[in-house]
């Protein structure tokens, strides 16, 4: 089982935002391997965001699909009911 490392292991902010950003897109299950107890402002800030969770969560349950890879960057593409107009 595979784990969120958010609030642990010493990622940086911007670390952890891809990481949830990066599971949440690909609709992986959120399971956070640090002590909540204890867990700092900013990392609380990212396991809370509400509007990544509703991407992680939505009624469909599809993977977000890479479009394009130039270097380090990825565009992903997800469908969400929601927002399909």
């Amino acid at each position: 089982m595979l784990q969120l490392v958010t609030g642990d292991y010493g990622l940086s902010f911007d670390q952890q935002r891809f990481q949830m950003s990066l599971w949440s897109i690909m609709a992986a299950p959120l399971f956070v391997s640090t002590d909540l107890r204890t867990l700092g402002h900013g990392s609380q800030e990212i396991l809370l965001n509400s509007l990544v969770l509703s991407i992680n969560q939505d009624q469909l349950g599809k993977l977000g699909l890479e479009i394009q890879r130039v270097s380090m960057f990825r565009d992903c593409i997800m469908q969400m009911p929601e927002f399909d107009r």
